[in-house]
């Protein structure tokens, strides 16, 4: 009997030499794909922290944990692409473009009347002030710089004009005070700063390029807009009865028409008190006291 029934010879069969590379994989596998399994994870947890893209029209800047915080020199902004980072540093994404906000502010009119002024405001922000603006004011600057200092300077006009001038002749003039005013403003204030390495001092008119501010639209009282546009109560929906004869005596013409209480001029406006007298005014003249009047304690 052979003693080797597998071989053709009865020979024993050739062993194979394994290289050094497969006894090493072999001995290190289960090793291998622990290690493999860990990079993977912290490749893909990290991965948002280490790999930032910075849009079209934006920039970004550095934010160092362990480097004195903000970077602020603008030759160290990050531009448009793939931008690599350390993992516990952090990169601050700017729009460079040409913004536009548009929000509706409450004010007040010179003669007392409430209206709403929906104003658009179109800017962008200065490359080289970027790091200063992220360190002074930061991400929120629309809500914290641009908008409240929009409507201030704009309830800051309104207040100089009468309702009749806002809603009819004076809107230009209004919208170009109102922008002398904010280019004025932001060259008087100012952000500062004063460190051990960096001190600066800059105004915010080198922050931002203003390009226009725009009146989109004026909204006041609709009794205020009749008057202003000579409509009659009873084309407002709004139906009256003659005024008695007691309340302006004799009346020379005959109805609807009436006298302004001031000024004697023809009227077709009024308003009943509560106890069911007229009073009678004009468009011109005393509008605002007498809307004032009707709203508290009058019945239109």
């Amino acid at each position: 009997m052979k003693p080797y029934p597998f071989s053709l010879d009865g020979l024993p069969p050739q062993t194979t030499k394994r290289s050094r590379w497969s006894r090493f994989v072999d001995r290190h596998l289960p090793r291998i794909v622990l290690y493999l399994m860990v990079a993977t994870l912290l490749a893909v947890v990290l991965l948002p922290y280490i790999v930032v893209t910075v849009p079209s029209g934006y920039v970004g800047v550095l934010w160092k944990r362990f480097g004195n915080g903000t970077v602020l020199d603008p030759r160290q902004l990050r531009g448009e692409g793939l931008r690599f980072l350390l993992p516990w540093n952090q990169l601050f994404l700017y729009d460079l473009r040409l913004q536009s906000i548009t929000e509706t502010y409450n004010a007040i009119s010179g003669d007392g009347v409430s209206l709403s002024a929906t104003m658009n405001v179109r800017f962008r922000l200065q490359r080289n002030a970027i790091p200063v603006l992220h360190q002074a004011v930061g991400p929120e600057y629309l809500n914290l710089l641009v908008k409240p200092g929009i409507g201030s300077l704009t309830r800051e006009v309104m207040a100089e004009y009468t309702a009749e001038q806002v809603y009819s002749t004076a809107r230009q003039e209004i919208q170009d005070k109102i922008r002398g005013l904010v280019e004025s403003r932001l060259s008087e204030k100012m952000m500062e700063h004063e460190g051990e390495e960096e001190s600066y001092r800059i105004s915010l008119n080198d922050t931002v390029i203003l390009f226009d501010t725009l009146v989109q639209g004026i909204e006041l009282p609709q009794v205020v807009v009749g008057a202003i546009m000579g409509l009659t109560p009873a084309s407002m929906g709004k139906a009256i009865e003659p005024p008695p004869p007691t309340t302006f005596g004799p009346i020379e013409h005959e109805w609807p028409y009436a006298r302004c209480e001031t000024c004697s001029a023809e009227t077709r406006f009024g308003y009943r008190n509560s106890d069911g007298t007229m009073r009678w005014f004009c468009a011109a003249h005393r509008l605002a006291q007498n809307w004032s009047d009707a709203r508290t304690g009058s019945e239109l």
